[in-house]
């Protein structure tokens, strides 16, 4: 199965051998940009601007799908921030003081990205002087084009989040927790809330150290119309967080990275829980996604004919891996497979074996997610708060998971 150019897609050796898998595991992190130098923009150092003046910066790349800047260094006077935004204002954040704690004043760091091929740099003055910030390149999203062919199980079975909204209530409500992450500038990946405390799961391939853990940008609800194409880092959503604190990460093995974020947007759009209890075969299951950075999806009907009750069933049960034919694609890393039956994590996807016909009657086909329970056990305290379903319980309940409730 031909990799996209540039796809991160490092070999799960340890799993593999435990698994007894024919052919490697894949990766499936999505690189969607580039870094590129440009001329250096900056203010002066020191600055001052006036009480409630604006200095404005604004960067072109011609061509690009998103643009994010990199602050090489950041320190502003206390009262004064810069803010980042597209053009429309539609999207923007603020930084104060040394933009991200730890990384302004020493080895700088990603300011937002932004869609379209300009971005707007605003300082906000108090009348006072500070350092400043300086600039010295930006990531580039490559342009939107044909995708490469798709790692997918026969027919391609996703639809657009919201297609479900009325139909399947539970299961968008379930989607609501998962973000798009952009990773560093160029990477994505998918990435859910864990529990009621600001935490988000994603893989240990794409979230690789603490340094990316504190330059993504966390995106919740990007997501188009029902039919409405969404564009790689298209269809914007919210970015609750731009920054957070890697907990704990495990990989080969688990494939894990938990981030806890310095914002908690589980109060906004809800928050999953693992499930102890293992999977079963046979078992359904749905995977909402942002496969290539897209507006989410969820990978909810299989017309696969190893599917027969026409949702996605658990084909195998691996020591620490389960086998599905959901479909996915790159940058659908680190989405949730969740129970069709009581809307519980069962398992998270890291990776592909391919759809293709094996090679050999020891290989197999599908789509390969790190056991719940693994990862339970694995975590022991570092366990978010609600994180892990008891015995028997749903948790699709809207009032246990969504605290002011869902409409």
């Amino acid at each position: 199965m031909p990799e996209p150019s540039g796809a991160s897609c490092p070999l799960a050796d340890a799993r593999d051998s435990a698994s007894g898998v024919g052919g490697a595991v894949r990766p499936s992190r999505r690189q969607v940009g580039e870094e590129i130098a440009i001329p250096t923009v900056q203010t002066t150092h020191p600055y001052r601007v006036a009480r409630d003046a604006v200095q404005r910066h604004e960067i072109r790349v011609a061509g690009a799908s998103y643009v994010a800047p990199h602050f090489s260094r950041f320190d502003l006077a206390p009262g004064d921030a810069v803010v980042v935004r597209s053009p429309d204002g539609t999207r923007r954040w603020r930084y104060e003081g040394e933009g991200k704690p730890g990384l302004g004043r020493s080895v700088g760091f990603w300011g937002i990205h932004v869609p379209g091929d300009r971005v707007v740099i605003e300082l906000h003055g108090n009348g006072d002087a500070g350092w400043g910030y300086r600039i010295d390149k930006v990531a580039r999203g490559f342009p939107l084009g044909e995708e490469p062919p798709n790692p997918i199980c026969g027919k391609d079975d996703r639809r657009a989040a919201r297609c479900y909204a009325t139909s399947h209530p539970s299961h968008y409500a379930q989607s609501r927790a998962v973000a798009r992450l952009l990773i560093a500038g160029t990477g994505l990946c998918t990435g859910w809330l864990l529990g009621s405390e600001g935490h988000v799961m994603t893989n240990g391939h794409c979230i690789t150290d603490a340094m990316e853990a504190a330059n993504t940008d966390y995106e919740f609800m990007a997501e188009g119309m029902c039919g409405e194409a969404c564009p790689t880092l298209q269809c914007p959503g919210v970015i609750a967080s731009t920054s957070g604190t890697l907990v704990r990460r495990n990989y080969p093995d688990l494939d894990y990275a938990l981030i806890r974020l310095d914002a908690n947007p589980a109060v906004e759009y809800g928050y999953l829980k693992l499930r102890h209890a293992p999977a079963h075969l046979g078992e359904t299951l749905y995977l909402p996604q942002h496969p290539s950075g897209k507006g989410k999806e969820v990978a909810l009907h299989s017309t696969h004919p190893d599917d027969p009750t026409g949702y996605p069933q658990v084909q195998r049960i691996w020591p620490m891996d389960l086998v599905y034919l959901a479909d996915i694609y790159y940058g659908s890393s680190g989405s949730p497979v969740l129970s069709h039956a009581d809307h519980c994590v069962i398992a998270l996807h890291s990776g592909t074996l391919g759809c293709d016909e094996p090679e050999s009657g020891d290989d197999y086909i599908g789509n390969v997610g790190v056991k719940a329970d693994r990862i339970i056990d694995d975590l022991d305290l570092d366990l978010p708060a609600d994180a892990v379903a008891d015995p028997g319980e749903a948790c699709a309940d809207r009032d246990a998971i969504f605290r002011d409730g869902f409409e």
